[in-house]
């Protein structure tokens, strides 16, 4: 019953790392999409030389993940996905740089980054956990937990959660004033932006 139990968590660590990764999905249309408008003189600009600090941050964290992730045939292939991702990341990073003269672009693109930044975070939480989970025996269902299905206390919380998002709140902002998870967060955002053709 335990190995069971393991093998639905697995599952369900699976497709929040599925969603994640749609999420990245959507921010790099969106991102491209804010670039198109971008100043293309963006390399003489004064921040360039900040902007390259963050590239060679990210460069060294994909040297980090090299490092860390290399144990079996499946954790190389996990890792090379994730330092996919952080690739997508590096060359975001540098495009959407194009948009930090335009000022009405610079609070998008901020929201952007930290979103990015922060499923790359969750990535990796996902990962220690899933490992964590196989070391693990956990007792099936305990607390009665899982999701529950979109019922009327779910689109109660996701009506404040649009209405935060329409006011202009950031991510964290969001995060705090409705107490709710990285996961939660992200969910709701895929739900807001396909209502909102975006």
């Amino acid at each position: 019953m335990a190995k069971e139990t393991l093998k639905e968590e697995n599952k369900r660590l699976t497709q929040e790392l599925k969603e994640a990764r749609s999420q990245v999905e959507l921010l790099m249309k969106e991102v491209s999409r804010l670039n198109n408008e971008a100043n293309a003189t963006y390399e003489h600009s004064s921040s360039y030389e900040a902007d390259q600090a963050c590239i060679r941050d990210l460069k060294q964290q994909v040297e980090m993940l090299k490092s860390q992730l290399s144990h079996s045939r499946k954790e190389r292939q996990k890792a090379s996905e994730e330092i996919r991702l952080l690739t997508i990341e590096k060359n975001v990073a540098v495009e959407r740089m194009a948009d930090a003269q335009n000022s009405s672009n610079v609070y998008k693109i901020n929201m952007l980054s930290e979103e990015l930044e922060t499923v790359y975070r969750e990535n990796r939480e996902l990962r220690a956990e899933n490992e964590a989970l196989r070391k693990s025996k956990p007792v099936h269902n305990e607390r009665n937990a899982g999701r529950k299905k979109n019922d009327a206390t779910y689109m109660k919380r996701y009506a404040e959660f649009a209405n935060l998002v329409r006011k202009g709140n950031n991510m964290t902002e969001i995060m705090e004033l409705m107490e709710i998870s990285r996961s939660t967060y992200f969910r709701f955002m895929k739900v807001f932006r396909e209502k909102n053709n975006k």
